[in-house]
């Protein structure tokens, strides 16, 4: 290398077109992050810094790395961001709580990626209150967002369309807007291939327990009662309570959910994955029956889907609890081959449990082209629990075999603190190789107005990383 360096520094008319070809080449193939990976020229002056680590904090966004909105409200919650073209632009959706106030909105909001300035594009006050659970993006760029309206009559599920400029779509339901009590609550939502929308939550079974259930729309927000019986899918896991939590559909159309169930030992939260075929009939080819249970423990947090293909398999993850009260708490993955079955190449078993500090949780999960999981939550440190205290942004990268990435951030690991006390990421999305997550922050210890506020976390990701990674991926809103 050092024979190389100083025949080109002698050679300055070759070192020219050396340097010139090398930017050229390396500009149409990764663009200017290759510029990391040239040698430095004798006599050039310092050799340049290294790459940055995938999974590091990019600390030229916002403040140092991370971003904080209220949104409007000063008592805010993330149901979901989302990227729209090559312009950037962010579609950021959130509940708003005022402080004091039994009431609560779903805001819309239009920001870009260095979400600056972001503002509200549109309000959805549907009832008394609205909340929004979560959403996903359709192949022409609106967002369905799927969530709760209620009043003096009760509790009816809402879904919404807004288009890529954050307004409601006029086309759908009415005046953008459908509700229904088909549900008890929204709780997943996911577009088909066809552009049909299929919604999950759970629904009353006439006894003491609920079912978890699923409808599915048209594109103009119209019931499909050609769908499960008479427009309803359910499924009886349990005659206790059981409940969908996230959603996601095969590319063979196959509608998963992912939910809880009543253990069998009567004591904790299983985790139940359910499968419906393209027409909203229990798929004979996954588990016993169309669904699968698994005994977790304790749950913690909702559990959240993603599918991978590719490896022929259904990835969750949550949180979980030994106990409760709680005294710690981990986030739990666990992969399941699409008929059903534990998933060997995952963990030995299909699955894993991970601590981060002394207790962690996780919400939103992701895989990527090469079958790599991204996973956001929170960890808590010290003297703090998951029952309270502070806690932190936490997102980890696992190998398609189940094992921390250690070459993303410190030994797989990413922890960032955003504020004073509780801070939880709830979402993740990619966007020109970079890795988002978003959440909620506590900006003040205690209770009182000013205390929950949007906020965001950009990093790094792979620099060689093809751009068509750097997508939207779905979060689960925390109840």
């Amino acid at each position: 290398m050092q024979t190389r360096s100083r025949h080109l520094a002698t050679n300055w008319a070759f070192s020219q077109r050396l340097l010139l070809l090398a930017f050229i080449v390396c500009s149409a193939l990764a663009g200017a992050a290759c510029l990391w990976q040239l040698p430095a020229l004798a006599g050039s002056g310092p050799a340049p810094a290294g790459p940055p680590t995938p999974g590091e904090l990019d600390l030229s966004f916002g403040d140092n790395g991370t971003f904080t909105t209220t949104v409007a409200s000063d008592n805010a919650s993330l149901a979901g961001a989302f990227t729209h073209g090559e312009d950037t632009t962010i579609l950021v959706i959130n509940t708003e709580r005022p402080e004091g106030i039994n009431t609560s909105a779903i805001n819309i909001a239009v920001t870009n990626a260095d979400m600056a300035p972001i503002t509200i594009s549109q309000q959805i006050t549907t009832g008394v209150s609205s909340v929004a659970r979560t959403a996903a993006q359709q192949a022409d760029g609106k967002i369905v967002i799927v969530g709760e309206t209620a009043d003096a009559q009760g509790r009816s599920v809402l879904v919404a369309r807004v288009g890529p400029d954050g307004l409601l779509d006029e086309n759908f339901g009415t005046a953008g807007v459908f509700t229904s009590t088909m549900l008890d609550f929204g709780a997943g939502i996911a577009v088909q291939s066809d552009g049909q929308i299929i919604v999950t939550g759970s629904t009353f079974n006439g006894g003491t327990g609920e079912d978890i259930a699923a409808f599915r729309l048209d594109d103009s927000g119209q019931i499909d009662t050609s769908f499960g019986s008479n427009g309803l899918a359910t499924i009886t896991v349990t005659n206790g309570t059981d409940r969908a939590h996230d959603v996601a559909i095969t590319s063979q159309n196959l509608i998963m959910v992912v939910g809880q169930s009543a253990s069998a030992s009567g004591v904790g939260d299983d985790l139940a994955v359910v499968s419906f075929t393209e027409s909203g009939q229990p798929n004979p080819n996954f588990g016993a029956g169309g669904f699968i249970t698994r005994t977790v423990g304790f749950m913690f947090t909702d559990f959240s889907a993603a599918l991978d293909e590719q490896q022929g398999r259904i990835v969750v993850a949550g949180s979980t609890a030994p106990d409760f009260p709680p005294t710690t708490a981990y986030m739990h993955i666990d992969s399941f081959t699409l008929s059903g079955q534990a998933d060997p190449t995952f963990s030995d078993d299909g699955v894993l449990t991970v601590t981060v500090g002394l207790a962690s949780l996780a919400s939103a999960i992701e895989i990527d082209d090469n079958s790599n999981l991204l996973i956001s939550g929170a960890s808590f440190n010290g003297s703090e629990s998951p029952q309270g205290g502070s806690a932190a942004f936490t997102m980890i990268r696992l190998q398609p075999n189940g094992t921390l990435d250690p070459t993303f951030a410190t030994n797989g690991i990413q922890v960032t603190d955003l504020g004073p006390t509780y801070d939880f990421a709830n979402a993740i999305f990619r966007l020109n190789g970079y890795i988002y997550l978003g959440g909620q922050a506590d900006q003040l210890p205690g209770p009182g107005p000013g205390r929950l506020v949007v906020a965001f976390a950009r990093y790094f990701g792979d620099p060689a990383g093809n751009p068509e990674n750097y997508r939207l991926f779905l979060p689960i809103a925390v109840r």
